[in-house]
């Protein structure tokens, strides 16, 4: 191993900052009991590194990797799931939230509507939660989606205005309101579009 976990850090791959990536012999050391096959750890060194360019590593840039260039559908789901718990090792749950599955490419998450609704929102006067799309990283955007969806919860009537007219989606007759809340015995007979 490459010292102690004091002298690499509070984890290697992530926790908001970047460690040395483990040599493929080394995680297969670590992760024999896994089931990991050693060319499986090597291809996703290589691989990450032929992406990244640098020996360091994110969480999610690994799984990113191992899903999009070395894990395929003839791989055993238990290797599927050994290399997912080894790419999110060190992840903090209680700070980051849970640890996705799935991460779009970062001009896929810069498209996503969500992102559009929430500047969209801006652009027309209404607080909300700010990201520069064209520049922001996946971690910032899902983090902004999170933020707006929080921000859709305290704020219905502004948030499901805009997603309508985001959507396209077009009423006969206008809605006096997007959402209308019951409280008390109401509760449970909420409206949506009255």
């Amino acid at each position: 191993m490459r010292g102690s976990k004091k002298e690499r850090g509070q984890g290697w791959w992530d926790n908001g900052e970047r460690y040395d990536w483990p040599s493929a012999v080394e995680m297969h050391f670590m992760f024999y009991n896994k089931k990991i096959p050693m060319n499986l750890l090597e291809q996703l060194n290589r691989k990450h590194k032929e992406r990244y360019g640098r020996k360091n590593a994110t969480s999610m840039e690994l799984w990113q990797v191992a899903t999009r260039d070395v894990l395929t559908p003839d791989t055993p789901f238990e290797v599927h799931e050994a290399l997912y718990e080894l790419c999110y090792v060190d992840w903090e749950e209680k700070k980051l939230g849970p640890r996705p599955v799935w991460i779009p490419e970062a001009k896929d998450a810069r498209n996503a509507r969500a992102i559009r609704v929430g500047q969209r929102l801006r652009e027309s006067g209404v607080p909300s939660p700010e990201v520069d799309a064209d520049h922001a990283t996946v971690r910032d955007l899902a983090a902004a989606y999170v933020r707006l969806q929080e921000y859709s919860v305290k704020n219905q009537e502004d948030f499901w205005s805009c997603a309508m007219e985001e959507m396209g989606v077009r009423f006969r007759q206008k809605p006096n309101r997007m959402f209308y809340p019951r409280a008390g015995s109401h509760a449970g007979q909420e409206q949506w579009f009255p």
